[in-house]
């Protein structure tokens, strides 16, 4: 039987990574392990199956305590591949614009649907530690500081319940 806690700590994640959806309709972004496991949000408003991945594009497994919590995540020893999650990133934001109007009428805002539209990061290829910077304004855990410690929008924010927590 194979183990699910890490080793000796070396597969530990410790970088900013991404939370995918399977169906690519969902995605949130953590700049650490910590910041994850100390959401209260953690499990509101996200569909079933998730996927993890780092900022160089690779797949990351979920470490599981002894009553099967999460405790942590671990690298995979998969190759990276950083356009495989470009694209997963892209499809997001694409099903997001897609459903935009279905959660707006769900919701009591003064947004209208152009803001909400202009709110989602247009994300062209860039490489994925910019990609999780455009993103970390409405996806993040709101916890963090951001590069040059600009502090994202907190997790009450209407932005990130609309595309997150719906």
């Amino acid at each position: 039987m194979t183990s699910t806690r890490p080793g000796n700590g070396s597969d530990v994640v410790a970088s900013p990574f991404f939370v995918i959806s399977c169906e690519n309709d969902w995605v949130h972004v953590y700049d650490s392990v910590r910041s994850m496991l100390h959401a209260t949000d953690l499990g509101s408003g996200h569909p079933g199956a998730l996927e993890f991945f780092d900022v160089e594009g690779r797949r990351l497994a979920p470490v599981f305590d002894g009553v099967w919590a999460l405790s942590g995540l671990r690298h995979t020893g998969e190759r990276a591949n950083e356009i495989r999650v470009q694209r997963r990133l892209r499809a997001v934001v694409q099903s997001l614009r897609a459903t935009v109007d279905e959660r707006l009428s769900k919701s009591e805002t003064s947004f209208t649907r152009a803001q909400v539209l202009a709110s989602l990061p247009k994300l062209n290829g860039e490489g994925l530690a910019e990609c999780f910077i455009l993103l970390s304004t409405n996806f993040g855990d709101g916890n963090g500081l951001i590069g040059d410690e600009v502090r994202t929008l907190d997790n009450g924010s209407f932005l990130h319940n609309l595309f997150c927590h719906p």
